[in-house]
Parts: C-alpha cells; structure tokens; sequence
C-alpha cells in the first residue's frame, strides 16, 4: 500500500509540475513539488524494499529476478537521494538508472507470467 500511494501521489506531483513548467526556481510552487517529490519517492522507496522482502521470503520468483523489487526500492536510499542532493547531472543519472530497473521489473513480470501460462492451443 505504501508504494502504491507513493506512485499515485508521484503522478500527482508530476502533473503539478506541469503547471509550474514557467515558473522561476524557486518559488512558492516548485518548493511544494521539491518536497512531494521527495515524500512520494521515499513512500515508493519503502514500498518496494517491503515487496522485495516478501517476494525474497516467498521465493515468488527464482534467480536474479527475484532481486529487483529490493534493488529499486534500495536504489532509492542508497545511490538515488544522495545523487539527488548533488546536483542536476547526478541526480538525473541516478534516476535514470532507477527507470531501467523498473524496465528489468517489467522484464521480470513478462518472463514470469510465460513461465507460468500454458501455451494456447
């Protein structure tokens, strides 16, 4: 529930921050969306260390897949906030490598689903 609520107050964030794409930095508004921006993605960050413990636990899924929930909630701890707090080009690198671990996620999901559905006839 926590990353859930995490990414719904994420696209939320986000389609704020369309309304203050002309706005000078700082202001009022970006300085509402620095700190959702920084709630939903630590919300999400807890989320998904949550989901990857249980999928671990559950043995869910077998070899390296069964790693990358825990390693894009971690990402956001470990690399990703202080890479945040370094600056524009750390911080868009950090993530970066935070999309393409949910792309490995999506990997993951697709290759398990067709381990787990019969071919059709």
């Amino acid at each position: 529930v926590t990353g859930i609520v995490g990414m719904v107050l994420l696209t939320v964030t986000e389609l704020l921050a369309c309304l203050a794409a002309h706005d000078p930095y700082p202001s009022a508004l970006t300085n509402v969306l620095d700190a959702l921006y920084g709630v939903a993605t630590l919300a999400i960050g807890v989320g998904l260390v949550m989901v990857g413990v249980a999928t671990r636990r559950a043995r869910i899924w077998s070899g390296p897949r069964s790693w990358v929930p825990l390693a894009i909630g971690v990402w956001v701890f470990v690399p990703m906030t202080p890479a945040i707090m370094a600056g524009y080009l750390p911080a868009r690198l950090s993530i970066t490598a935070w999309m393409l671990l949910y792309a490995a996620l999506g990997w993951a999901l697709v290759t398990s689903s067709r381990e787990t559905t019969p071919p059709r006839a």
